[in-house]
């Protein structure tokens, strides 16, 4: 998927607080080795509220279990959210500035954001904490 999809996305619910949510499914579809169309997220996103993983405003209660729905398999196993990056090749960053909260993706020392990168609100954010799914 690309950087920025959160951006425009016709759901209106994934477009203002899917970050996580859109995170996780590039972490997916890296290990699926397949992008996933509009249409598959917003169905993945009713999966994910039907399990009650996740909330119907995006809250994300399970990212295990919803990062296994978006794989279609029990592959993912346990999270733990740490205060410094972790060792791990692939992890989701939590960044906060004063009123507002995102998450990121990194992989490789590479980051993906879901939200478009050059947009003059993406300043300002520290990195918080790291959460590790293996």
């Amino acid at each position: 998927m690309k950087q920025g999809i959160q951006t425009n996305f016709p759901h209106e619910v994934l477009r203002r607080w899917g970050c996580y949510f859109f995170c996780l499914a590039e972490w997916a579809s890296r290990l699926r080795e397949k992008d996933f169309t509009n249409e598959e997220l917003i169905a993945l996103f009713d999966k994910g509220r039907e399990e009650e993983v996740l909330t119907k405003n995006c809250l994300v209660l399970n990212p295990v279990q919803l990062l296994n729905i978006m794989l279609g398999e029990q592959k993912a196993q346990s999270v733990r959210i740490v205060k410094a990056p972790p060792a791990r090749d692939t992890y989701v960053v939590y960044l906060e500035k004063p009123g507002f909260g995102h998450f990121l993706l990194s992989n490789s020392q590479t980051i993906w954001d879901p939200l478009d990168p050059n947009r003059p609100a993406a300043k300002g954010y520290i990195p918080v904490s790291y959460r590790e799914i293996w």
